[in-house]
């Protein structure tokens, strides 16, 4: 799943990038993509105004309407070109590449390669796009977008939140209700940086050590977004990938060797994920 600074770099891509284009026509071709009752075409004729991210979603603003996109698991927003009409056409459902599960073709707009149109690909169908007037926003947003932004708390509060939860130190830091935008790989990479073991009970973290893992946490997130957020698995942003993966110090490394101590890296399972961390430096 996009974590935030892949949904930040979507967010920004598509604000840059669609400037200036308004909507010609939507397809659906995958019915539970859309969630609510309003329907994609509500968007025809609507001017694009914006797009910007709430915790791990991005939302799309289309004159007085907005597009909620809760990508999940393999969710993304690339740029297309609508089939002609002998090809299939919007009339035969389409001739889009596979695994598109609904499209928007745009005027007054033309990607990298001449593209007219913004495509929501799924490979697992499991992400979501929802049409709603802006002041609905908060009460349909899934909860990946409810919490605030870890990059939005203070050291007191950051503290408060990790002292008042009862799960380990990682699995809190990935509960969206507790700080919003966290996912496996940076809430990994966050501890590494912080020589502090996901297993620690988040109760037990002292001032000190918060405020240690808070600073790593901004760092890192201010870093992975400058490099456009790791590209592993199925992560790609409209306007290409990511280079984050590259600096990443301990998750999908397991069993090489530590780049602080050298010792082996090590796998284990907490909140439903694989965790990896030293057992040297993260006591």
């Amino acid at each position: 799943m996009p974590e935030l600074p892949e949904a930040q770099t979507i967010a920004a891509d598509l604000d840059s990038a669609l400037k200036g284009s308004s909507v010609r026509t939507t397809e659906l071709l995958f019915g539970p993509a859309l969630a609510g009752p309003r329907p994609l075409s509500d968007l025809h004729g609507k001017r694009f105004e914006g797009a910007h991210r709430r915790g791990k979603c991005v939302i799309l603003r289309f004159g007085d309407l907005s597009l909620l996109a809760s990508l999940r698991m393999t969710g993304q927003f690339l740029f297309g070109s609508s089939p002609a009409p002998e090809e299939g056409g919007s009339a035969g459902g389409g001739a889009w590449p596979r695994h598109v599960r609904a499209a928007i073709v745009l005027d007054g707009f033309s990607g990298p390669g001449g593209e007219d149109s913004l495509m929501f690909r799924d490979i697992r169908k499991f992400g979501r796009l929802h049409v709603c007037r802006p002041e609905d926003e908060d009460a349909l947003l899934p909860s990946a977008a409810r919490g605030r932004d870890v990059t939005e708390l203070s050291r007191r509060e950051f503290h408060a939140r990790l002292a008042a939860s009862g799960a380990p130190v990682k699995a809190a830091m990935m509960d969206q209700g507790v700080m919003a935008g966290l996912g496996n790989i940076y809430a990994t990479e966050i501890l590494f940086e912080a020589g502090i073991s996901p297993f620690r009970p988040a109760a037990s973290i002292a001032r000190p050590e918060s405020d240690i893992i808070l600073k790593a946490a901004k760092g890192i997130l201010e870093e992975a977004i400058r490099m456009r957020g790791s590209t592993v698995s199925n992560y790609q942003a409209p306007l290409g990938p990511g280079r984050y993966q590259e600096r990443h110090r301990a998750y999908g490394r397991g069993g090489l060797p530590c780049p602080r101590c050298g010792t082996p890296l090590e796998k284990a399972r907490t909140a439903g994920r694989t965790t990896v961390f030293c057992p040297a430096c993260q006591k």
